[in-house]
């Protein structure tokens, strides 16, 4: 089961508390004055997810950062919305966040080092592929690096990781039913694809690859996953671009043991880089 903690100021996650935290909706949102959703039970969300469904939000990723502020907040903590008002993605891109896609953040208790976000975020690149291989067994999602889903060589979901004092937010956005238009990449979503699962069925398959690669990397370290990852990254050409005057092309080599991306130019020099976008 996934790597539970305690944590100074929060409500620790237990035994005691995990039959009572399944809070959810079923087909529809139940919205309170606050815009928060009533409360139902769904049995078959695993323990120790908590999940807190929303109506209406600025940012799933911001509602978690309130709950740690005003410590209601624990490890596995799910906050999903039907709509987000001002959702982003990395280096500070909008993320469209239309109704009938699942917009969520996970909230994982992790004291990281430098430089162990970035395999963090491999973890959840391979999560979520997993998670949308199972659900829609006949496609092939890849994974851009760092953590962009593609398939058919359009984007279908993207990972936002915060780090918040002991914590990281993993915001996580996937397209379901609509597919909003980008500025740097074709979009497509599963309907697209053929898939007609709910926000239900994606976010529990979320969980449940969450609880599988979360716990792999606590256990036994980033290389345990790492040739896993390497079979499902885009390769070959490629132009990274880290600032809009610092752009490097070349030949995708692989990445580091920190999750950096490696890429050899045209003069045989190797690049190591951590963050940027990458365009194939």
């Amino acid at each position: 089961m996934l790597v539970t903690h305690e944590v100074a100021g929060s409500r620790p996650v237990t035994p005691a508390i995990r039959s009572h935290v399944y809070e959810y909706f079923y087909d529809r949102f139940l919205c309170c004055d606050d815009d928060h959703v009533s409360g139902m039970i769904l049995s078959n969300l695993q323990a120790p997810f908590r999940l807190i469904a929303l109506k209406r939000v600025n940012s799933t990723n911001d509602e978690i950062k309130h709950a740690i502020i005003t410590r209601d907040a624990c490890h596995a903590l799910i906050v999903l919305a039907e709509e987000q008002v001002t959702g982003r993605g990395r280096r500070g891109c909008s993320w469209v966040s239309t109704i009938g896609n699942l917009h969520c953040s996970f909230l994982l208790y992790q004291s990281l080092k430098f430089g162990l976000i970035s395999q963090l975020a491999i973890v959840m690149a391979l999560t979520v592929r997993d998670a949308l291989a199972e659900l829609v067994p006949t496609a092939e999602f890849q994974i851009k690096w760092p953590n962009d889903i593609l398939c058919n060589k359009c984007k279908i979901s993207g990972i936002l990781l915060e780090q918040e004092f002991d914590f990281v937010i993993v915001g996580i956005g996937i397209n379901i039913i609509h597919a909003p238009k980008q500025r740097f990449y074709p979009t497509t979503c599963l309907r697209d694809i053929g898939s007609n699962v709910s926000i239900i069925d994606v976010l529990f398959t979320l969980c449940k690859y969450v609880d599988i690669w979360y716990e792999r990397w606590c256990k036994d370290g980033f290389s345990s996953i790492h040739q896993y990852y390497m079979r499902h990254i885009i390769g070959g050409s490629m132009i990274v671009k880290i600032t809009d005057k610092m752009i490097f092309d070349g030949i995708f080599s692989g990445i580091d043991d920190d999750g950096a991306l490696l890429i050899d130019s045209i003069n045989g020099s190797r690049k190591k880089i951590s963050t940027g976008d990458v365009f194939i």
